[in-house]
């Protein structure tokens, strides 16, 4: 019997907070009628947008000083062959900083009148060649996977060097390639690296 109060009493005071709720809904509704209300969200919704651009302009310029300072290590991202001039074209990208060639090939393609905000950035650092060189190593790896991995060894070892930490990323890359695992295990790989649970580049021609 006891019981049966008790959720009897939850029952109405559920009741009683929607009741409340109902009509502090109606009272807002009805101020957002005034014009004074109307115009005072309006400026905080501007408000939020300049803050939300402000953030975005930072973020910008931070992911500037990451390309232009990073100690660069580079792996061939996308290798093209013109055979008109018979000549064949590497393009890196970095694993620390994320900074990629592929801007400049795509731009060499198809223009740059698609190219995201970051694309635009990364552009522009490889056009003034504001960067510094780096380690560029003979690993053929998509980005994504390549950064993934790499982090991943800094989770374990925060203190490793560079060249360690290539030779690492060689041995992960060379187990991918080489060590067959079921789509499944392949799902829960990406997904232990932090990738899209749909991330399907895991054959040794895309690795």
């Amino acid at each position: 019997m006891a019981n049966n109060d008790f959720l009897e009493e939850i029952k109405k005071e559920y009741e009683r907070l929607n009741k409340e709720k109902n009509n502090i809904a109606n009272e807002i509704r009805k101020l957002q009628e005034n014009e004074f209300v109307k115009q005072y969200l309006e400026l905080q919704d501007k408000m939020i947008s300049l803050d939300l651009r402000q953030k975005e302009l930072s973020g910008t310029v931070k992911k500037k000083q990451d390309y232009e300072t990073c100690d660069h290590i580079w792996v061939v991202t996308s290798r093209s062959y013109d055979s008109y001039e018979g000549r064949k074209y590497l393009y890196h990208g970095c694993i620390k900083c994320g900074l990629d060639q592929r801007v400049l090939e795509i731009a060499e393609e198809s223009g740059t009148k698609f190219f995201s905000d970051d694309d635009k950035l990364m552009y522009d650092v490889f056009k003034s060649q504001n960067y510094k060189k780096g380690k560029s190593t003979d690993i053929i790896c998509d980005l994504e996977l390549a950064t993934a991995i790499y982090n991943k060894i800094l989770e374990y070892y925060p203190n490793i060097d560079d060249d360690t930490a290539i030779k690492y990323l060689g041995i992960a890359l060379d187990n991918i390639r080489n060590i067959e695992v079921s789509e499944e295990r392949k799902m829960g790989r990406a997904k232990r690296l932090g990738l899209s649970k749909n991330f399907n580049r895991w054959s040794s021609s895309n690795v």
